[in-house]
């Protein structure tokens, strides 16, 4: 279990986050669904070790490897889509790099560095590394957005079946997403931002 008690967050005198808490379970996969600006992100933060919190803890992420996926996609402008892969991962894996990109359709711009890829080509090959580089937990901050329905199914698919055993941590507000992906939705709002209500989700089929 992973524990999130009483931590504040401010920015500019403002508290986006005041005694807060919440449990996450080693496993599975929650959503975080709320409006933009609402504290999602901040949250995420807090969870990757990015943002400390002036007060309160998080326990539970000790000897957690973490994937995060932000908003930008943070890819190395000089390094093809290729070397972007490579770059996280250990010599005994870079033969797996081929097999991402396929995963994600561009396994034909392997050899395109991020500025000659569309902007919804650079947010799969961010997708690809994330889970190529692999974890115990998945931060995923917006994952597909700017992407048309078609790629938001295929991806959706790719990061349902490459989650296995690890904790999914998805902040959306789309909540199709939620519900396709998740056993759980945290709806929040407020600010500070607040848990309104917790709902499992009953999975089709």
């Amino acid at each position: 279990m992973i524990q999130i008690d009483n931590i504040s967050v401010q920015f500019n005198d403002e508290y986006i986050l005041q005694d807060f808490s919440l449990e996450l379970p080693e496993s599975g996969s929650v959503c975080l669904f709320a409006p933009s600006g609402s504290g999602k992100t901040t949250l995420l933060r807090v969870l990757c070790g990015l943002t400390q919190p002036e007060k309160g803890s998080v326990k539970g992420l000790e000897r957690k490897k973490t994937a995060v996926l932000f908003q930008e996609n943070r890819l190395l402008p000089h390094l093809t889509a290729l070397d972007n892969l490579k770059l996280v991962l250990p010599p005994n894996r870079q033969n797996s790099t081929m097999d991402w990109l396929k995963k994600v359709g561009l396994e034909d711009a392997s050899q395109k560095t991020p500025p000659q890829l569309s902007g919804g080509m650079n947010r799969r090959l961010a997708i690809a590394r994330t889970f190529a580089y692999g974890g115990d937990i998945y931060l995923l901050d917006e994952p597909f957005q700017g992407l048309d329905q078609e790629a938001v199914r295929q991806l959706m698919d790719v990061v349902g079946q490459s989650i296995e055993d690890s904790l999914l941590i998805l902040v959306t507000h789309h909540r199709e997403e939620a519900e396709a992906l998740c056993d759980s939705i945290i709806t929040l709002g407020g600010k500070p931002m607040k848990i309104l209500s917790i709902e499992p989700i009953k999975k089709r089929g």
